[in-house]
Formats: C-alpha cells, sequence, structure tokens
C-alpha cells in the first residue's frame, strides 16, 4: 500500500512538472538520493518520513509554481524574494563578481556549489532549483522527529503520525521550503547541531552551529548558547552562586 501511495504521488508532482524536462529530472533525482540516504536509516519509520515528506513538499511546490504560472505567467512567488536568491545563485554559478556575492549566506553557495555539476549541460531555471529545497524539508523533517524522539520516544509507529502531520502542515514551513527560500537549509543545520548537542557530541554540534550561522547569524548564535548551556550543565557549572552572577552580568549587559 505504501509503494502504491508513493507511485500515486510521484506520477502526479511528474504530470504536474511535465512542462520542464529539466525540472521533472532534478526532482527524480533527488527522490533517488533520498531513497537512497531513506535505506541507510536504522527504522522503516524513517524511511517512509523521509520518502512521504520529499513527495509531499513536491506537490505543494509544483501546484505553487502552476499557480503562479497561470495568475502571472511566473514561477517566483509573488514578494520575489526566491528571485533575489535565484539570481545570487545565477551569479554565483558565472562567476560574476559583485557586492551582491559578497553578502551571499552559505545557502546560495551549497545550491550553486551542487548545480554547477550540471550548469555546464543548461543554466537551471528557477524551476529546476526547487527540488534540492523539496529534499533539504524532508531531512529537516526526520531531524524533527529524530529530537522529539530524543524527549518522547514513542512505542507504535502509527502514534508518529500527527507529529509529523503538524510539521508537514505548518504553513510558515511550508512557505519556506516549497519556494527558493533559505529558511529550510537554517532549520536542518539548527536541528542537526542541537540533536548532536543533546548526545553530547560536541564536535559536530559546533561545526552545524557554525553553518547555521553562514545561513542565518542570529540563529548561529542560538545554537551556540544552547550548546554552552547544555555543556555546562553537564559538567555542574550552574551553582547557585554562578547562576546568580550570570543573571547579573546578563541584566547589566540589556540594560547598558
Amino acid at each position: 500500500m505504501n509503494r502504491l501511495i508513493k507511485a500515486f504521488v510521484f506520477v502526479l508532482v511528474s504530470i504536474l512538472l511535465s512542462q520542464s524536462l529539466s525540472s521533472w529530472l532534478y526532482y527524480t533525482l533527488f527522490f533517488l538520493i533520498l531513497v537512497y540516504i531513506a535505506r541507510r536509516q536504522r527504522s522503516a519509520l524513517y524511511k517512509n518520513i523521509l520518502e512521504y515528506s520529499y513527495l509531499f513538499y513536491a506537490l505543494c511546490g509544483a501546484l505553487a509554481v502552476l499557480s503562479y504560472q497561470g495568475s502571472y505567467g511566473q514561477t517566483f512567488a509573488p514578494y520575489h524574494d526566491d528571485q533575489y536568491y535565484y539570481d545570487t545563485i545565477l551569479a554565483l554559478l558565472s562567476g560574476y563578481k559583485e557586492t551582491v556575492i559578497l553578502s551571499a549566506t552559505l545557502y546560495e553557495y551549497i545550491v550553486a556549489g551542487f548545480y554547477s555539476i550540471f550548469s555546464w549541460i543548461a543554466v537551471p531555471s528557477h524551476m529546476d532549483l526547487l527540488p534540492l529545497n523539496w529534499c533539504i524539508g524532508a531531512l529537516t523533517i526526520l531531524e524533527s522527529i529524530k529530537l522529539s524522539d530524543f524527549f518522547f520516544p514513542l512505542s507504535k509507529k502509527k502514534y508518529y503520525v500527527l507529529p509529523v502531520l503538524v510539521i508537514l502542515f505548518n504553513s510558515n514551513y511550508i512557505n519556506g521550503i516549497v519556494h527558493l527560500y533559505r529558511d529550510g537549509l537554517m532549520c536542518y543545520f539548527l536541528l542537526l547541531s542541537v540533536n548532536h548537542t543533546l548526545r553530547k557530541k560536541y564536535g559536530w554540534a559546533i561545526l552545524f552551529a557554525i553553518f547555521t550561522g553562514m545561513v542565518r547569524g542570529a540563529n548561529g548564535m542560538l545554537c551556540f548558547l544552547f550548546i554552552a548551556l547544555c555543556y555546562f550543565s553537564q559538567k555542574k557549572f550552574f551553582t547557585k552562586v554562578n547562576v546568580f552572577f550570570i543573571l547579573v552580568l546578563g541584566a547589566g549587559g540589556v540594560f547598558y
């Protein structure tokens, strides 16, 4: 039954993307990459979460693109924030050096780096870049479930349906994933940092915190704060006296 549902959604998205052969090829490529990653997961549950999440975001993304094309003849979202990212990525692919390149975040560099493998064939369109975001969205869902498992492991697979649906149907997150925005990659690195911190793998946690900050600085700082709190808590640094001085210094910094 699972395979039939996945096959149906895959074919449905393929039909929606049929106007662009290159977009369909990228969509299929990232699906195969996720299938490979899914097979390396320790549970069938994680495998299904990855594949269903990708197909869900692909369906939402394809429908969004079609609605924009039908409304005003473009694939970009109404506010054109994704067009800014697309233009920056194209500039990176072409090697054009300008102020916009200096202000690019890690997100644009990662997307440009991946698509540079194929850019010699043809310059990727906006629609060609979207499947990478859908893939990142699926990986982020998996990290979210791993985080919930750390605190509240569920005994039966059917109990995971509700938390997965709550995350999948979060409108803000859907908006960040189906469009060419950096939010999904930032959330992915942030969750990787948090999950490694909770498992006391501080080296990896710091690395992913740096990556988070290179996508969006404020979120990277929050990662470092979380790492510090967990580390010092483990070392029993937070005695009553230390907490008092931390609060005093923190309050002083705020009012200063």
